[in-house]
């Protein structure tokens, strides 16, 4: 249950995305979201430390673990604006390197946590993937933000641009 709790939140979190959000709204979406997937994992982390590895603190877990997975669904709009901003005759290319490099960082991801929670307590790998997760994107959000207010500046309410 532990293993599927964050894919089905991803699965769920997609559809929402995708059903349910407007276009034009999603993309103001992937700073709240990308925080979403990792301020669970700090939460949780926290839970187990103080509450211990027991019956009572799996519940709460579990759903921090499928809160992640709601936050996941950040991928989707990038993808699309990925999709968008590479020419046509290099989307496949493109698109294919970018998926590399993310699998290659998350297998080294998967692969530190496993390293660090030999030496310490699986908690506080689980906080510190949380916790460092934020401060690691911090950067990339706050140019992602910048970059979504000036390309709202430049289009009117329909996306033209503004002459």
């Amino acid at each position: 249950m532990l293993l599927a709790a964050n894919p089905a939140g991803v699965v769920v979190g997609g559809l929402l995305l995708g059903r349910l959000v407007p276009p034009e709204r999603r993309e103001r979406l992937v700073v709240p979201l990308v925080i979403l997937s990792l301020l669970p994992l700090l939460a949780a982390g926290v839970v187990t430390g103080v509450g211990g590895v027991e019956a009572s603190t799996f519940p709460t877990v579990l759903a921090l673990l499928f809160v992640s997975g709601l936050g996941a669904s950040w991928l989707i709009p990038l993808n699309i604006s990925f999709v968008q901003a590479t020419p046509a005759a290099l989307r496949g290319r493109a698109f294919g390197v970018a998926v590399s490099g993310l699998y290659g960082v998350q297998g080294i991801g998967a692969l530190a946590a496993g390293l660090g929670a030999e030496g310490v307590a699986p908690s506080t790998v689980l906080a510190l993937c949380g916790g460092l997760g934020m401060i690691v994107v911090a950067p990339a959000l706050v140019a992602y933000g910048r970059t979504q207010h000036r390309a709202s500046a430049a289009t009117d309410a329909e996306g033209a641009p503004r002459e």
